[in-house]
């Protein structure tokens, strides 16, 4: 992959101790991560960021902080962390609902984003985005920033012309779809598009804001607002911002909007 252009890895660590990747449905074990990354070095990749995942049913502070001094060990690039979201379909979302797991803390995971942020800090990881830590990453900016990205490959998303994609999830059913190129498809769909679906503009503004906001130091820009969509941000969600400035969740800094430290586990 190197040899071809690939300059960066993003690699689903997501914990150090086994019981949580096999509660995560993961085959890797931590021991196999480090191999990973060990390789990666080697073979000339200078670019390597690290998934973790928190707010994990029996999880505490102490194991997480473990996890978090576990992968700082392995000196990443990048780290992107995020709270455990409950899929529907997932076997942990089952057994939570079969009362089998405990539902997470909502408290104890804000303890753990909070510890997060302070351990990362005091390794030199500065945070660029609401889950991102590190050198920031071309990739994340581009769709943080609502940009067009291509989605390529088994399960991968892609958003060009106002039309967010879905490829189908299995790499064999991708490969066997994407060998059959002889539909007539409009670009960007393909042959292995699960599922797409076409913005409006309405919808197209309130995702550039609201995923602008992820960027902490960025924010969304006011005239760069304009300037793609012909229409002043404080007139077009004008009632929502004074509304959140009041509750000192967001802050107009010269021409950028942005969250405050209050907003960021909300």
């Amino acid at each position: 992959m190197r040899h071809i252009g690939i300059n960066r890895l993003s690699l689903g660590m997501q914990s150090a101790h086994q019981a949580e990747l096999s509660l995560f449905g993961r085959w890797h074990t931590f021991q196999e991560v480090i191999g990973a990354v060990e390789t990666a070095r080697r073979v000339g990749f200078d670019n390597i960021s690290l998934d973790l995942i928190y707010g994990v049913p029996h999880q505490t502070c102490e194991m997480w902080r473990a996890t978090l001094q576990a992968a700082l060990d392995l000196a990443p690039d990048h780290f992107s962390i995020y709270a455990l979201i409950l899929e529907s379909g997932t076997e942990i979302t089952r057994r939570i609902k079969h009362k089998e797991l405990p539902m997470p803390d909502e408290d104890l995971t804000a303890d753990m984003y909070d510890d997060a942020t302070m351990m990362l800090a005091n390794a030199n990881y500065p945070q660029y985005e609401i889950s991102s830590w590190g050198k920031p990453s071309e990739h994340n900016l581009q769709y943080w920033r609502n940009l067009p990205y291509l989605g390529l490959g088994a399960g991968a998303h892609g958003y060009i012309h106002r039309i967010r994609t879905v490829n189908v999830m299995r790499p064999e059913i991708y490969i066997r779809r994407m060998q059959s190129l002889e539909r007539d498809m409009r670009f960007p769909l393909t042959p292995a598009t699960m599922r797409h679906e076409h913005l409006d503009e309405a919808t197209d503004m309130a995702e550039t804001l609201f995923m602008g906001l992820r960027l902490l130091n960025e924010g969304v820009s006011l005239s760069g607002f304009k300037a793609r969509y012909g229409i002043d941000l404080q007139v077009r969600f004008g009632a929502e911002i004074q509304k959140l400035i009041g509750q000192n969740l967001l802050v107009i800094d010269n021409d950028r909007l942005k969250l405050t430290k209050r907003a960021r586990l909300i």
